[in-house]
């Protein structure tokens, strides 16, 4: 059996959040209900596929998300191999 505790809590100087999933649009329900992600974050990184999934609104939403925690974020683009023009996807 592990015996291992908690000493310490650190206070969190930032957190990544964002609206509870399943409130929006429903009665009753707490619209500005906050769900943690992550916290105390120097950088973000949203990692995208160049592949066929990849999605230019989901990504600005991250990029919103991020922005509005008042994080830095860095984007990072993957399977540059599986796309006809890689280069024009630049940001």
């Amino acid at each position: 059996m592990n015996d291992k505790v908690i000493s310490t809590v650190l206070p969190r100087k930032n957190t990544l959040s964002r609206g509870a999933a399943g409130t929006r649009g429903k009665q009753g329900s707490q619209p500005n209900k906050e769900q943690i992600i992550a916290a105390n974050l120097d950088t973000v990184f949203i990692v995208c596929g160049l592949d066929q999934n990849f999605n230019m609104p989901r990504l600005e939403r991250y990029l919103t998300l991020v922005y509005n925690c008042g994080l830095t974020p860095s984007i990072i683009l993957t399977k540059a191999d599986l796309h006809q023009d890689p280069e024009n996807q630049r940001l």
